[in-house]
């Protein structure tokens, strides 16, 4: 930026928004536009009252500041008493003053991150501050002001006390309805204690002490031990990797005792994370120790003298007394025969119970250094969620031994994260392969993974008997997370049940980008914008989660500015496939492709058309759409995945909805001389369709014949014959068969196979059996995958107008009509009949509201 353009200011930040504003528009539109066009009309009335100035509006909230901070607290005190009068105005307010830059028409600065931090704090009615606000009204007449503590906030240094207005009509928070942008809360000052108050309470809690001692040792788990990073003593930067991997080697060496519990090693480096610290004193891992719930703990330290390794280490019992010290020493070459010599010693009484061998590192592992090496270094990348340094770190370890199965897991799951999951399955073959070599929670671990692949919902049951198992671990509880966030809509089930697994698993491992990133998608979902711009707060600037949620926030504004655009462009991970609906669970992603395409300045020509072509499809014109599929490129013949001929006929559920049908005869023709699994399913489709049996009956004989001889695709031809024989059962009417077949179908897919016809054909049985709630269920979760799938939005918001209505939920059904009028308002001729249906059910429930 340049200083020429800003302008430096002292000033007070007010920040404003409407709690839940999404959800008021999806319960009752026309309250929810009152309530916003009063919150509007209030805060351009009164800020300009008190000598403010309105810096923007951000769809559901609104940013102003003030030359005075009395001014500021007088009008945030105004607005927010004529809020809580008829029509009521669920708004929350935070202050803050210090020095900010203007640029344009917006403003920057440390203190305007932290005003929003303290207004992420509030409630419905409330007005919070800073301290520095305090201070300049504590003189002065009519403010009643209560202190709610101290708060420790995100990417702010210090602690910081907050405080809330407290007069009359005013609400003040209670500590558990205050979840803003904090990491965790502290102590709130109390000035006013009596001693005689604060004498009772030491003799009780001293009383306490000694009465619970013993039950609270005994709360910690004997068999729970937590191993902290080794000090590197030498300084010598080739052994810096083994300060962490020792906590890796250990662990996994120590998974092979079975009357010891290791603590994961996500835990003890989240926890170290929060205490800023990365080798902790005997005191501090004491406490640390404590709180992970294990009996014992171990400190330790390396030094590397000419190639020969001295390790000690040390092992404690939970109030830090020493229990045993050991140190061996050996040539670097040796690592872990040395590890396994140390573990031995460490635990030597724990073996002579169990009287069982025990692994060598080398055989959970490798017996090469240098895989060993790569792959400890990829595990500290992974676990900052730097994906792609991993995937090389990872990548090089199996090159170097090719029965490394951690390794082979570990490069599964990073390119898993950075998008290249499902294509990779090679990867979690090659772990399968060699993990009888792994201790058995990496074994299940292992199998975890590949159940996940599968998608069944008796995976829940596996995943559940894991946590039981294994306690409080951060990769079984994302399992677990992932599996119903992905799945549940398959088996008609909401994918909020998610949100406690997905809360735990960040809890347990906060530097888990896709979790963030999935509390985001249901919180968006629920219409809980300021839950997604706390989010933004959490997740790393330089992840895709930052930049999918800042997309999120462009569809509340009214505007957007250059600066915007162009901080957004001049980001890492832009691309315009973040602009891309099935990025974004929300009701109308129509807003979203019209704001990517703003951005067409920073995409190439085909880039730009994608975002034409989605535009059309939301608004039902197919023609256009087609058009501008046909100008691509001869690459690009159609914006849809790997399979581009064929794609279209995962909409085909049934003759109500036949999309692109004038495109189908020459897909036929072309897709005739492929004998690909997509392509006889797609061909067998598309025949259907055009109600030419013959070829119908030709194609499912081949696509049946390829499922049983076909064992490198297997999965996937079984996955394409079941669904082929539900549409078939389903078009025949036979209902009981359509359904078993659905369910086998499910069998074989994994999270890349879309299952938009068979979402079609259970939400319309549902219907058929008067089950509305689970038709809409169906339809509410349907997968915007790309561009052919995007077309599909439209039919069903049409079939939920239906759906609701006829379960008597008169403000959502209105909620959909109103997004189908407006999208469809130019749509295809063979697309006015709903219009026209919809315009007359839209009708008859305003007649029914009044």
């Amino acid at each position: 930026m340049s200083n020429s353009k800003a302008q430096r200011k002292l000033v007070a930040i007010l920040f404003a928004d409407i709690v839940g504003y999404t959800f008021l528009m999806q319960q009752d539109e026309a309250s929810a536009r009152k309530k916003v066009k009063k919150f509007r009309e209030t805060l351009n009335e009164k800020v300009a009252n008190h000598y403010g100035q309105i810096v923007q509006y951000y769809g559901d909230g609104c940013l102003c500041t003030f030359d005075s901070t009395v001014n500021a607290m007088k009008c945030a005190l105004t607005v927010q008493q004529i809020f809580q009068t008829e029509p009521t105005v669920p708004v929350r307010i935070g202050l803050h003053t210090g020095d900010v830059y203007f640029e344009e028409e917006n403003v920057y600065g440390d203190s305007v991150n932290i005003a929003s931090r303290v207004e992420s704090l509030g409630i419905p009615g409330a007005v919070l501050f800073s301290k520095p606000i305090q201070k300049h009204i504590s003189n002065q007449n009519g403010f009643e002001m209560q202190s709610l503590g101290n708060f420790e906030f995100k990417n702010v240094i210090e602690p910081m006390e907050v405080f809330a207005l407290s007069n009359q009509g005013l609400v003040i928070p209670r500590r558990e309805e205050m979840r803003g942008k904090v990491k965790e809360p502290l102590k709130r000052k109390h000035r006013n204690v009596l001693p005689a108050i604060l004498t009772v309470l030491l003799i009780f809690i001293g009383a306490a002490y000694f009465l619970n001692a013993k039950k609270a040792s005994n709360s910690m788990d004997i068999s729970a031990i937590t191993i902290f990073p080794f000090s590197i003593q030498s300084g010598h930067p080739n052994i810096q990797y083994l300060s962490n991997g020792m906590v890796d080697l250990m662990s996994t060496k120590l998974e092979g005792v079975s009357n010891m519990r290791p603590i994961d090693p996500n835990r003890v480096f989240n926890q170290l994370e929060r205490n800023n610290e990365a080798i902790p004193s005997l005191s501090e891992a004491v406490e640390i120790s404590k709180s992970l719930g294990s009996g014992e703990f171990i400190l330790g330290n390396i030094i590397d003298i000419n190639e020969v390794l001295q390790i000690t280490a040390s092992k404690y019992n939970s109030e830090g007394e020493l229990m045993v010290r050991k140190t061996i020493e050996g040539q670097k070459t040796q690592l872990a025969s040395l590890i396994d010599d140390l573990t031995k010693a460490l635990i030597a009484d724990q073996l002579e119970k169990e009287g069982q061998p025990i692994s060598s590192v080398a055989t959970m592992t490798s017996e090469n250094l240098q895989a060993l090496k790569a792959y400890l270094e990829g595990e500290q990348a992974y676990r900052k969620t730097n994906f792609d340094q991993a995937i090389d770190f990872f990548q090089q370890a199996v090159s170097l031994d090719s029965t490394f199965a951690m390794a082979w897991l570990r490069l599964y799951l990073a390119r898993a994260w950075i998008g290249g999951a499902y294509n990779n399955s090679s990867y979690l073959e090659k772990a399968d392969e060699y993990k009888d070599k792994l201790p058995p929670k990496w074994q299940d671990l292992v199998e975890g993974h590949r159940l996940f692949a599968t998608g069944q919902e008796t995976n829940e049951d596996f995943y559940s008997d894991l946590l039981q198992k294994y306690g409080e671990n951060a990769e079984f509880t994302n399992l677990m997370a992932e599996h119903l966030f992905h799945y549940n809509s398959r088996y008609g089930r909401s994918t909020a049940e998610a949100k406690p697994w997905l809360e735990k698993s960040n809890k347990l491992d906060p530097q888990n980008q896709e979790t963030l990133r999935h509390l985001a998608d249901l919180a968006w979902k629920e219409g809980d914008i300021a839950t997604v711009r706390k989010i933004i707060a959490e997740v790393s600037t330089e992840s895709s989660s930052w930049i999918i949620n800042q997309v999120r926030l462009l569809t509340q504004q009214d505007s957007i500015s250059a600066t915007q655009m162009e901080e957004l462009a001049a980001h890492p991970e832009f691309n315009f496939y973040w602009f891309w609906p099935y990025q974004i669970a929300q009701d109308d992603p129509l807003d979203l492709l019209e704001i990517g395409l703003r951005f067409a300045p920073y995409f190439d020509e085909v880039q730009k058309k994608y975002f034409e072509i989605g535009i059309h499809m939301l608004k039902g014109q197919e023609k256009e759409a087609l058009s501008i599929i046909k100008s691509l490129p001869s690459d690009n013949t159609a914006p849809i995945d790997n399979y581009p001929l064929a794609r279209t006929a995962l909409l085909i559920a049934g003759r109500d909805y036949l999309p692109f049908e004038q495109t189908y005869q020459s897909l036929l023709d072309t897709l005739q001389v492929h004998e690909d699994p997509f392509a006889l399913f797609a061909s067998a489709k598309y025949a259907w369709a055009l109600g030419l049996e013959e070829s119908f009956r030709k194609n499912q004989r081949k696509l049946t014949a390829a499922s049983e001889q076909s064992p490198a695709s297997f999965n996937r031809s079984r996955y394409l014959h079941w669904s082929l024989t539900a549409f078939e059962a389903r078009q025949t009417g036979d209902d009981t068969k359509a359904l078993m077949y659905i369910d086998s179908a499910f069998q074989y897919s994994g999270p890349p196979e879309p299952a938009v016809d068979k979402i079609f054909m259970l939400a319309d049985i549902h219907e058929e059996q008067q089950e509305y709630e689970k038709a809409i269920l169906r339809l509410e979760n349907f997968p915007l995958y790309n561009l052919n799938y995007v077309s599909a939005h439209g039919y069903t918001t049409y079939r939920l107008t239906q759906l609701y209505e006829k379960n008597g939920n008169i403000n959502k059904a209105l909620a959909k009509c109103n997004v189908f009028l407006k999208n469809y308002e130019s749509c295809d001729v063979k697309y006015r009949p709903w219009w026209d249906e919809v315009a007359e059910r839209r009708k008859r429930l305003v007649d029914q509201m009044n």
